[in-house]
């Protein structure tokens, strides 16, 4: 089995793509998984640039 993980900065950089894939490839529950931690970022620093 093969596990990967992110750190919080690598989650903002890749996460957005990484939805993209999990949508494409019909893993909704994977998709609403980095999505759901992209916005738990957000929160916890919302005067943070892009």
């Amino acid at each position: 089995m093969t596990v990967q993980s992110l750190t919080e900065e690598g989650l903002r950089n890749l996460g957005p793509y990484v939805a993209t894939m999990a949508e494409i490839e019909g893993l909704d529950a994977h998709k609403r998984a980095v999505t759901l931690r992209l916005k738990d970022i957000e929160a916890r620093q919302p005067f943070q640039t892009k």
